[in-house]
């Protein structure tokens, strides 16, 4: 074949190629923008900045039907202008004639290789992390629209929200100001139905009129969140009232939380580049989302050690633990030695709380008829204390007050043997850590559907970057046997083949993912996924060796 015919062909499919791929990517785009923007309110700028994002990846997605869509066209039109009839009379077999369309199908499929593996991935992140990068924004938003936002176990309904200016000296704080605030915890629950999550049960009611609700950023891109119930009208109701206490009212409180959040941007294996995935698949213990798992596993161990070790002050009577939370101390005291536990909680019954000046001078004593302890966890290397007392007379120098319940809330530094928890193999929460058989199984699949996703998404990368190709030797066939330049005709024939393989990468992907909440009798989808992946390519490969086949007997 002549240098000059090959590139009488190959700028035809250059030109109609590349105005085919900007059109679809164009159009990818705004799709893709759509719904952020519906969903989450984005203003001017972060519109702007997210299309630009969406324009890498989806002009990569649109390679394989646009490189299609051009063969078909160009030689559909050579064929229809019997100019494919001249070349065979000239000698030049059909091949031959093929040959620029497999160099564009080969250019296409390492230029989508190598956007795949380095180039989207970067930008798919970036789409994200415009998303969220104004929490307090777009809390309020979702709450203007639905009146309500998620956080794992907690629910925030609201009537209405403002968000606060940023104060300069603190960028990574962002405050949301909510009017008629209801916060609602939930505790999980087994599911009676096999293979499905724990259910979430009510556990506590937070009401106030008005609430701050602050978030801070850490350096990690975790989240703590804290709400100051302004006065009045601030309280607590548990879901269950006890000790017969049936009319039983909410309990003053101020403030709900400080509560950890995980970085709301998931991680993923689409984020990852080619290098990423390659580091994981070595060592899953790097992941994020395993650390997630791992990090509630310590957390809920070193909550249970923490309220274990008062527990055993509290077993003699007269028992004292002291807490240390700087300006202030505490000591609590159990005048009967009594305490027990009720949902992952310790109660003491009767309870003494003492507040007093570092100095050693009481404050503040609470007698209780009954004190629940309850410990999280924060960041820092911190522990929040929240210490509810039911039927309560409270001493200080002005003389007695009697209460039906209080709320009274500190944090402490975390004890040096808590820490210890923290730092060790993902092996050893696995096997060695002694952790509900419930958190243990989280761990577990979240290794396993970590493991499938990355595998999924390698093969998913390669499986698409070789559809280029595929679908570009398909397409020039199409093109030749069909005998039509006509737009409408070319697409008609390019988009069918094209959708098969995308649906079947996408489709290997899920399935590579589709990991069981109970791992019992389980089988790994992770070959099936895999196969799933290539069978579009196989497919089409097959279509193709049939056209050319065919044409090979004309």
């Amino acid at each position: 074949m002549s240098r000059t015919l090959f590139f009488y062909i190959f700028k035809d499919l250059l030109r109609i190629f590349l105005m085919t791929s900007g059109a679809l990517a164009g159009i990818m785009s705004f799709g893709g923008l759509l719904r952020p923007l519906t969903e989450h309110g984005l203003d001017a700028g972060q519109a702007a900045k997210m299309l630009s994002y969406f324009m890498p990846a989806m002009t990569t997605y649109s390679l394989p039907i646009a490189a299609l869509f051009a063969t078909t066209v160009v030689y559909g039109r050579l064929a229809a202008d019997n100019e494919l009839v001249a070349c065979r009379a000239a000698g030049i077999s059909f091949l031959s004639v093929g040959l620029p369309a497999l160099v564009l199908g080969l250019t296409v499929a390492l230029i989508s290789l190598l956007f795949l593996c380095f180039i989207v991935p970067i930008f798919t992140l970036k789409v994200e992390q415009v998303i969220y990068s104004n929490l307090g924004q777009l809390i309020a938003n979702q709450i203007e629209r639905t009146h309500e936002i998620k956080f794992q176990d907690t629910t925030i309904f609201a009537q209405e929200a403002a968000v606060a200016p940023v104060n300069p000296k603190s960028p990574r704080e962002q405050m949301v100001s909510l009017g008629g605030l209801m916060i609602v915890s939930y505790d999980k629950q087994p599911s009676l139905v096999p293979d499905s999550p724990s259910l979430q049960v009510p556990r506590e009611f937070y009401l106030a009129k008005r609430a701050s609700v602050f978030i801070k950023r850490s350096k990690s891109d975790d989240y703590t969140l804290e709400a100051r119930l302004e006065d009045p009208g601030g309280a607590m109701f548990p879901r269950r009232f006890v000790g017969g206490q049936g009319t039983q009212g909410g309990v003053q409180t101020t403030q709900f939380g400080p509560m950890v959040m995980e970085s709301l941007i998931r991680e993923q294996p689409k984020f990852m580049d080619i290098r990423r995935l390659h580091e994981l698949y070595l060592d899953l213990g790097k992941s994020r989302r395993v650390q997630e798992q791992v990090q509630k596993i310590v957390r809920s161990a070193q909550e249970n050690r923490y309220l274990g070790q008062i527990a055993q002050a509290m077993a003699t009577p007269n028992g004292v633990f002291h807490f240390n939370a700087g300006r202030e101390q505490y000591d609590l005291i159990s005048p009967k030695g009594a305490a027990s536990w009720r949902n992952g909680k310790l109660v003491i019954t009767p309870g003494r709380l003492v507040q007093k000046r570092p100095d050693g001078t009481a404050d503040f004593t609470w007698d209780a008829a009954e004190i629940e302890l309850s410990a999280r966890p924060v960041e820092d290397d911190q522990i929040s204390v929240q210490a509810s007392l039911r039927n309560v007379t409270a001493q200080s120098a002005e003389g007695a007050t009697a209460w039906t319940s209080f709320a009274r809330h500190f944090t402490i530094p975390m004890p040096p043997k808590l820490k210890d928890i923290e730092d060790q193999s993902v092996d050893f929460y696995q096997t060695q850590l002694p952790v509900p058989k419930d958190e243990r199984a989280m761990l577990q699949r979240e290794v396993i559907k970590l493991g499938n996703s990355i595998q999924g998404e390698m093969h998913a990368r390669a499986s698409f970057a070789v559809s280029c190709l595929i679908l570009v030797v398909v397409g020039c066939a199409l093109g030749m046997m069909f005998k039509s330049g006509n737009f409408l005709t070319a697409f008609a024939l390019s988009v069918v083949p094209a959708l098969i393989c995308i649906a079947l990468i996408v489709a290997g992907q899920h399935t590579c993912e589709n990991v069981p909440w109970k791992l019992d009798n389980f089988q790994n989808p992770l070959n099936l996924g895999i196969a799933l992946i290539w069978t579009g390519n196989a497919a089409v490969l097959v279509l193709a060796g049939v056209l050319w086949s065919r044409l090979a007997r004309e």
